[in-house]
């Protein structure tokens, strides 16, 4: 409200300015559903999720980087570098990602893996899958623990490879042989060289 005077200085109206906000308070509550909900959907996805500026620093976290880093979030956000995470020997690799990622044209692997040092020194095992977030340099990232899968991928590679030093050079002729009486195998002490 503002009073209109006249030109004896006496107030003879009275200026009333409305301005409807509806549009304005349904805004609001939008933006805030909105960051509710993207708040929700990175505290929860399972992973490791990280934000990266684009100076490496790691400015948001969620609850799962603490487990698998071993770094609470206030000692991350906004403190620690994205490469203080990862082993020297990946170092040069994932910082040439980061670079091509942000330069126009630049191509980088969405989804990699890297080895990755905790706050005790563990070396981790690590799959992870980044893009930038439209419209900013920053990156999202998500990271899953593949230190198990990694360990039973070598037990089996390591079982097969001792599989085939037995059955090469076992004293007694092995041979695998399909139903339809197909050889697959045969081996070093039965292979003659012919008709195999």
């Amino acid at each position: 409200m503002q009073p209109i005077r006249n030109k004896s200085g006496e107030i003879n109206s009275v200026l009333i300015l409305d301005k409807d906000i509806t549009n304005k308070k349904k805004t609001e509550k939008y933006l805030t559903e909105s960051k509710e909900r993207y708040h929700n959907l990175f505290e929860n996805t399972g992973t490791v999720t990280m934000v990266i500026e684009e100076n490496m620093t790691i400015s948001m976290v969620n609850s799962q980087t603490e487990i698998l880093c071993g770094y609470s979030k206030n000692e991350i956000e906004n403190k620690m570098k994205w490469t203080d995470f990862i082993h020297p020997e990946d170092l040069e690799r994932i910082k040439q990602y980061h670079l091509a990622r942000r330069k126009i044209g630049g191509e980088a692997s969405t989804e990699y893996e890297f080895r990755l040092i905790d706050k005790k020194g563990a070396v981790k095992d690590i799959f992870l899958k980044i893009d930038m977030i439209p419209h900013t340099k920053k990156s999202i990232v998500s990271l899953v623990n593949i230190s198990e899968l990694k360990k039973t991928q070598e037990g089996l590679r390591t079982s097969r490879e001792e599989y085939f030093n037995l059955f090469n050079h076992a004293n007694d002729l092995i041979q695998v042989v399909n139903p339809a009486g197909k050889f697959l195998a045969v081996n070093k002490t039965g292979y003659s060289g012919e008709g195999l």
